[in-house]
């Protein structure tokens, strides 16, 4: 119960009177993992299309729920107006109950409980408290980023709107983001030596706050990418590798321990798994193509060996297939040949289970109803629906997401040379489409 009063109207409490930071996602209402994700690809975006430098940090904190400060986020808790009856109770189960293990096997014979040679640190997995103490600690962290670091700054072709952010964070997983401004490195030349060395500083800052609020970063699992250009003698731009950048790599502390630890320089053309979705810098979209593909072949290949109704086919299809081999490309989409590509097979295989001859027209199949089609949601709708949902989701907020994807449809149509409004004519074709 004092959990639920915390996690659940506290939170929301917290949430209406705009107490929260901006940066911080998930364990929040309506702020969802693929909108963290589309910050991360639209800042990607917006480097590439005018060609400058960018770097992005991403780190890992370790078992964040067990390693809370519990009085400083009892305090925060208070700050937010939670009653001390509340704060006391919490701490009291923390300091007095057993902890057990249950699984589908039973309830462990063994226990552990806090004691003063072995004290119990911060509310522990599952707990209901956990999250929305992370969430205030995180967002405390956020505000002091803000303060010490700077981030990254976007603008549009115009420089008349911009954004600036240090970073986003979804729980316990965090991406900074850092140039020197998108302005002034388009009229100054910043090397990539240059950025690694401010991604540094703003790396170790945030490792600073993690471990001052109890936290520690999982240093195995950080990365960066620096993204920079080089061009040809034609004029082509060249996304340069890690080896053709000497002296970027960027090692940090952590804790207590002053010895410094190397980080994974990761290429800007390797795609790297974040809430679901393989971005990379570069734009290519191959390694997700290829994931959904083997998803979709799996999927298939269980509906093609299972005798099924063509109800619990139908069902199938639109409950299970389309979410599983479709969520990420709302953030991530792929182009028209890798959504048939991925769909071709479980087409295949879901069709005849719904009572249609394999052979049936796919313009039957997946027509609209008006025209006497079985209405059927084909794979790039769904692409395409779930990305204007996102986008008319955000439009009217005017919050971090819907001010990158302005930026970046700026910068894209600056970059493709249109003069016209891209959303006006979505038939005409672009002479040079952004990559």
């Amino acid at each position: 119960r004092r959990g639920r009063e915390v996690g659940g109207s506290r939170s929301k409490a917290a949430e209406t009177n705009n107490r929260l930071h901006e940066s911080r996602w998930g364990t929040r209402s309506c702020r969802h993992a693929l909108e963290r994700v589309m910050l991360k690809v639209m800042s990607y975006a917006i480097a590439r299309h005018p060609r400058t430098p960018l770097g992005s940090f991403d780190m890992d904190a370790a078992s964040c729920f067990d390693r809370i400060i519990m009085a400083l986020g009892l305090l925060l808790c208070r700050r937010q107006g939670v009653p001390s009856g509340t704060c006391l109770m919490a701490a009291t189960v923390l300091l007095y109950a057993s902890f057990y293990i249950k699984t589908t096997h039973g309830i462990s014979e063994n226990w552990y409980s806090s004691t003063p040679e072995n004290p119990t640190h911060g509310p522990g997995q599952g707990s209901r408290i956990g999250p929305a103490l992370w969430v205030l600690l995180s967002c405390l962290m956020f505000i002091a980023m803000e303060e010490s670091c700077h981030g990254a700054e976007f603008c549009d072709p115009t420089n008349t709107v911009s954004h600036q952010r240090t970073g986003d964070g979804f729980v316990d997983d965090v991406a900074n983001v850092f140039n020197f401004g998108l302005a002034k490195m388009l009229a100054t030349e910043y090397s990539p030596q240059q950025i690694a060395e401010g991604m540094q500083e703003e790396a170790q800052v945030w490792e600073r706050l993690l471990y001052t609020t109890g936290g520690a970063l999982e240093l195995s699992k950080c990365f960066y990418y620096i993204i920079a250009w080089d061009f040809n003698k034609h004029g082509a731009p060249i996304l340069l590798n890690p080896t053709a950048m000497p002296n970027t790599q960027i090692s940090i502390t952590s804790g207590s321990d002053p010895t410094l630890i190397p980080i994974e320089h990761k290429d800007a053309s390797t795609a790297h798994v974040t809430l679901g979705v393989r971005p990379n810098p570069s734009g290519d979209t191959e390694d997700q193509g290829n994931f959904c593909f083997d998803r979709s072949g799996q999927i298939a290949e269980g509906v093609r060996h299972s005798k099924m109704a063509r109800s619990e086919a139908l069902m199938g299809y639109r409950h299970i297939w389309l979410p599983s081999v479709g969520y990420a490309l709302a953030a991530w989409p792929l182009h028209a040949k890798q959504l048939h590509r991925v769909a071709i097979a479980s087409n295949n295989a879901f069709i005849p289970k719904m009572g249609f001859c394999r052979s049936t027209c796919r313009h039957i199949i997946f027509g609209s109803k008006a025209y006497g089609g079985f209405v059927l949601t084909s794979l790039p709708d769904f692409q395409v629906v779930n990305q204007t949902t996102l986008f008319v989701q955000h439009i009217r907020l005017m919050d971090s997401v819907v001010k990158m994807l302005r930026l970046a449809y700026s910068s894209a149509k600056l970059s493709c040379g249109a003069s016209f409004q891209l959303f006006t004519e979505p038939t005409t074709n672009l002479l040079h489409p952004p990559t």
